[in-house]
Formats: C-alpha cells, sequence, structure tokens
C-alpha cells in the first residue's frame, strides 16, 4: 500500500504494462489513487470520496477484461475491497 501511494505513477505504470492504448485509463487510474491518498492524509474513509463503480466498454477484443482485472488486484491492494 506504502509503495502503491509514493510512487502511484510507476505502480500504475507497472499494472499496465504491455497494454497498448491505455494512457487515459492510466491517467484516471493515477486521479484515482490520489484521490484515495488525500483523503487518507486527511484522516478519512476514501470510500466517502470515490465510486467503485466502473464501466468498461468497448467492441469484442479490446482489453476489457484484463483491465477489469488490473482494477480489481488495485483495489484489493489499496485495501478497498476484501480478499475472497
Amino acid at each position: 500500500l506504502d509503495r502503491i501511494l509514493q510512487d502511484p505513477s510507476g505502480f500504475v505504470d507497472e499494472m499496465f504494462s504491455g497494454l497498448i492504448g491505455c494512457d487515459s485509463v492510466k491517467n484516471t487510474v493515477k486521479q484515482f489513487i490520489g484521490t484515495i491518498a488525500f483523503a487518507q492524509k486527511q484522516g478519512r474513509d476514501p470510500l466517502s470520496d470515490i465510486e467503485l463503480n466502473f464501466f468498461f466498454g468497448g467492441p469484442p477484443g479490446t482489453g476489457k477484461t484484463t483491465v477489469a482485472r488490473i482494477m480489481g488486484k488495485l483495489l484489493k491492494a489499496l485495501g478497498l475491497i476484501a480478499k475472497k
């Protein structure tokens, strides 16, 4: 968790390495992490500042499931969702 919050750009780049055309997704995820970090620094529950509903749209074969799995791993690493 500390690694993610200290270097969100590096973490996000690592998570999305090998995927082409995900720049807007990466930027959104970095903002998402920034919002979480800010809420935690303020002593607030980050879940009160963010939505956990996402829409992954596009034609078949564009990486929707891959991005959704990455987001799941990210949310788990941030402690926002429980383990299975």
